[in-house]
């Protein structure tokens, strides 16, 4: 089954947001929804493996939502499928070249959004890789391999080491990985990315050196 994989699905039709969200939730899927660009940009976006965005959006459209989208480092990996009325070569043309992985017209058939769905999942989130891959990230499961063996994470863990992992070499804050992994709740301090870091090196083992240090800035991931 598809637990781990969740979508967001930014839809202000009702109904179809609601034929949708059955349809994928009888696949596995874990969907949640939004009936607006705004109301979708107050959610933790890199909670999600996949988004859906409507086009015809009122106020703000899926277009602009997508572009705001592939500006942030931690979201601009997680693919995109654009779900419109509209049928023109420019506009799927604008979609595509803001970064979107395909583009399904109105009316639809469900069997077809369902196929296109776990045909994007397969190619994007099968594994994201490190340059040596001694390191893997397994999306489905939300684990880590390490030297061809399964490592488990937390749901925290899996999330600081992926994000780390997909922008190697990038230097991350304490603040900045609080503001990621833990989504700004001030309850928790910059001392729970240290004790974080420390069990992530030691479940990775030889390759937890791969997490580096930079006495007094941060954290950064160099295999």
């Amino acid at each position: 089954m598809n637990d781990n994989i969740k979508i967001l699905l930014v839809e202000d039709e009702i109904d179809i947001s609601e034929i949708i969200k059955i349809n994928l939730e009888a696949q596995g899927y874990s969907i949640d929804t939004a009936i607006s660009a705004e109301e979708a940009l107050k959610i933790p976006l890199n909670d999600y493996n996949l988004f859906i965005f409507d086009i015809m959006l009122e106020n703000m459209t899926g277009i602009e939502l997508a572009k705001i989208v592939k500006s942030k480092d931690i979201l601009k990996n997680i693919p995109i499928i654009f779900l419109t009325a509209k049928n023109t070569e420019e506009n799927k043309l604008a979609g595509f070249e803001i970064g979107a992985d395909d583009y399904i017209t109105k009316p639809f058939s469900v069997k077809e959004l369902i196929a296109r769905v776990k045909a994007i999942l397969n190619r994007s989130y099968t594994k994201i890789t490190t340059s040596k891959e001694k390191i893997t990230l397994d999306e489905s499961r939300k684990i880590a391999v390490v030297n061809g063996s399964d490592v488990t994470l937390t749901k925290k863990e899996y999330l600081l080491l992926r994000t780390l992992i997909q922008n190697k070499k990038m230097l991350f804050s304490r603040d900045q990985l609080l503001d990621i992994v833990w989504d700004d709740d001030g309850t928790v301090t910059d001392r729970a990315v240290d004790v974080m870091i420390r069990r992530l090196r030691k479940k990775l083992g030889d390759q937890g050196e791969s997490i580096k240090t930079r006495s007094g800035l941060g954290y950064t991931f160099d295999p």
